[in-house]
């Protein structure tokens, strides 16, 4: 069971990703992949942004793909009907080049 300590920082870092990821606390633990478009939000890290962004994590149940609007559609297009393990080994992910 998780002790409330840990619920506490891992509701945190659930916040601060959802804040760079551009998606919701609720994301995290839907089924399946979450697409979102990459956003300077307010309170993101200011870690630098190519023009092609993209980031790609795996928390709890989902697996949050955040990308310039630029190449969201390809992303989506590659992954949809992957798995996680897939997703993953994707050429563009592993080699990190669109």
């Amino acid at each position: 069971m998780i002790e409330r300590k840990d619920r506490y920082i891992l509701s945190e870092v659930q916040k601060q990703l959802a804040i760079d990821l551009n998606c919701s606390t609720e994301d995290f633990n839907k089924e399946g992949f979450i697409f979102c478009e990459a956003k300077d939000n307010p309170y993101r890290r200011p870690f630098p942004r190519s023009k092609s962004h993209f980031e790609m994590l795996t928390m709890g149940k989902s697996i949050i793909v955040s990308a310039c609007l630029d190449i969201l559609y390809f992303v989506k297009e590659q992954l949809q009907d992957k798995s996680r393990d897939d997703a993953f080994s994707m050429p563009f992910v592993y080699k990190k080049s669109i």
